[in-house]
């Protein structure tokens, strides 16, 4: 039996290696000669990339390896020349959101034209814009015209070349924005804004969702939302499953995302810590299992949280800033933004597969595995430990001990696990510690 399974484990070939953490890809310094401030990241494909930075936009041609400067503004602390938003139709044309309205360029960057209507007037500040299809865009904001400000959608069809305002809320009724924090869409036709509603200091968090390109709008069924909470980000994997983020004033709610499963139909709560008081800000995920969420604590420590079977359950991680977006690049690799810009590559990849090979401190027994495998850690004295097996799709299946561990011996159960090759991740104090190839017949 053993000699049949190494033959097939050789001729498929399916051996994995570890997966990389977060690397700081950027250091820029646009905030008063201090860490940078990215408000917003988009990449028109796998190489080039555009940032809306404090008070620069910077481009990247090689992945975001590195990065030049387009636009620079000497701005201060009145943030009246803050980039917010930034997307493109294509390599050449795109648009940056700022506190003045909209510019566009038709150049790839190279320069930067000013767009001034009735629809878009400098007076209006773009909080968010998103990408539709190659023609179309919409975009958030707030109007600055009078002291309350009216908040719109907007939208073009034509590259940017006419722009419609399709919702305009004067934020002084009961279901108006007080705050539009941005859009998103997942069709041609189905999108959604998100913020808060009125009245801002007694709001809760507001979603609206339209599926005729904007044109009317109205509120998703199966949202508990209290007082207080605003959505700050929202993020799809793809037309079906996605999940937002609710930020609390005063810090002390649970902290929780919601997800949804069918397109936005229907939401349903992830607790994050039943106990804990951060504002979340931004949520990525790589794949349906792997992801994570980030925001503050006691307003500016920053927050992290990691996930590996799809919201249901999470683990917090040492992270040294703020984070307040993440942008999927593909299936290997996403980015994560606040003063600097990280990236995060999944490195699992297909080699030979062999049964005898241990990585770092772990010991795996026997090798294959049916229905149970003995894992032996070592040099860990107070082993608080969590194991998960990784699939080569990057599913992840959390693993229970089937008996009380003994002198650092864990037998894990395998029974309900379904048959193939594996990364075995053991996670001591919420931080990976090792990973072990382990094929489960």
């Amino acid at each position: 039996m053993n000699k049949l399974i190494l033959l097939l484990a050789i001729s498929f070939s399916p051996g994995l290696h570890a997966q990389s953490g977060w690397q700081q890809i950027t250091s820029f310094n646009d905030w008063d000669n201090e860490d940078g401030k990215v408000n917003d990241l988009y990449f028109v494909n796998d190489t080039l990339g555009f940032c809306a930075a404090q008070f620069t936009v910077h481009r990247t041609t090689d992945g975001g390896n590195t990065w030049d400067s387009l636009i620079h503004v000497n701005g201060d602390y009145t943030l009246d020349d803050e980039f917010f938003s930034i997307s493109f139709f294509d390599a050449n044309n795109g648009v940056v959101g700022y506190r003045f309205g909209l510019l566009m360029t038709h150049d790839g960057g190279a320069s930067w034209i000013q767009t001034d209507s009735a629809e878009v007037p400098t007076t209006l500040s773009v909080w968010g814009l998103c990408r539709i299809n190659d023609s179309s865009m919409a975009g958030v904001g707030t109007v600055y015209e009078s002291a309350s400000g009216e908040r719109i959608f907007f939208k073009t069809t034509d590259h940017g070349t006419t722009w419609n305002i399709l919702l305009k809320d004067t934020g002084y009724s009961e279901n108006d924005f007080s705050h539009m924090n941005g859009c998103h869409f997942i069709s041609t036709d189905t999108g959604y804004i998100y913020g808060r509603s009125w009245p801002y200091a007694f709001g809760t968090a507001m979603v609206k969702k339209t599926v005729d390109g904007g044109i009317s709008w109205e509120e998703p069924g199966n949202l508990n939302l209290t007082v207080g909470d605003e959505i700050s980000d929202m993020f799809f994997l793809n037309n079906q499953v996605g999940w937002m983020t609710l930020g609390v004033d005063g810090y002390s709610y649970p902290d929780k995302i919601l997800k949804t499963t069918d397109g936005g139909e229907n939401w349903s709560e992830q607790i994050i810590d039943s106990f804990g008081s951060t504002y979340l800000r931004g949520v990525g995920f790589l794949n349906e299992s792997h992801g994570w969420t980030a925001g503050t604590q006691s307003i500016i420590d920053p927050a992290f949280y990691e996930t590996f079977d799809g919201g249901s359950s999470w683990q917090e991680q040492t992270f040294n800033d703020v984070v307040t977006g993440f942008l999927r690049l593909n299936n290997k690799v996403i980015f994560c933004y606040g003063g600097q810009i990280y990236k995060y590559t999944d490195t699992t990849s297909i080699g030979i597969w062999n049964p005898s090979e241990e990585t770092g401190n772990v010991t795996l027994f026997p090798n294959p595995a049916s229905q149970l495998v003995t894992v032996i850690v070592s040099n860990v004295i107070d082993a608080q430990l969590e194991f998960y097996l990784i699939d080569p799709l990057g599913r992840n299946y959390k693993l229970f001990p089937a008996t009380l561990p003994q002198n650092g011996k864990y037998q894990l159960d395998l029974e309900e696990i379904p048959e193939g090759f594996y990364l075995l991740k053991v996670i001591h104090y919420g931080k990976p510690m090792s990973f072990s190839k382990l094929m489960h017949f």
